[in-house]
């Protein structure tokens, strides 16, 4: 579209609204791992954190649909799999302040990943080009099919508070400039940029 280099708005999201309900029963008793999205999606590469769950002593907790279209679908045979949950239910989750992961093989932004840092939770990613743009010191990076790095990642973290702590803080930190209001802003940016620019030559792209 002749505009270089390309601007780029990243996605936002609000907070739920009912964050500091209580969590499930036992949720908050004992560190525990947390995942979501389409699990039956090969993209989302669950079962790189269903082999890592069998690696460690706590629980890792995936909320998603494990069958998709076109006959797809995923077994989980160690994470616990809780179905497909409503907003306020995983923000119930979230509010237990579990250690968040993911092992997305490719991800156009991670709405998941941002709501979970919005909650405060420490970031265990896919060292992916995304997430590495997004969430560059304020998460710890594995190779998207390192079960035995996540296991590790993840029980590490869950030992010790203070790491717990300071990557949930980074985390929400980093959150915070992902909002609603910044990504409404960068679009009509972008609109006002174009209607003030130069008009379209003859031939050229709309």
């Amino acid at each position: 579209y002749g505009i270089s280099p390309p601007r780029v708005v990243p996605n936002g999201r609000r907070k739920p609204a009912d964050r500091g309900q209580r969590t499930p029963a036992g949720a908050a008793a004992s560190p525990f791992a947390f995942t979501a999205g389409r699990l039956w999606d090969e993209g989302k590469n669950a079962r790189t954190l269903d082999r890592a769950a069998a690696r460690m002593r706590l629980p890792l907790l995936a909320a998603g649909d494990l069958k998709g279209p076109n006959a797809a679908q995923f077994a989980p045979e160690h994470l616990r799999s809780l179905g497909r949950l409503s907003d306020q239910d995983v923000a119930r989750w979230l509010a237990g302040s579990p250690i968040y992961a993911s092992a997305a093989r490719y991800e156009p932004f991670g709405l998941g990943v941002l709501e979970a840092a919005s909650a405060g939770c420490a970031l265990v990613l896919s060292d992916i080009p995304t997430f590495r743009e997004l969430w560059d010191e304020a998460a710890i990076f594995i190779a998207p099919d390192d079960d035995a790095g996540f296991a590790h990642a993840i029980e590490m973290v869950a030992a010790d508070p203070a790491i717990r702590t300071r990557l949930g803080a980074e985390a929400r930190a980093r959150a915070e400039t992902y909002t609603v209001e910044a990504m409404t802003a960068g679009v009509l940016e972008a609109y006002r940029a174009v209607l003030t620019g130069p008009p379209l030559r003859a031939g050229m792209p709309a």
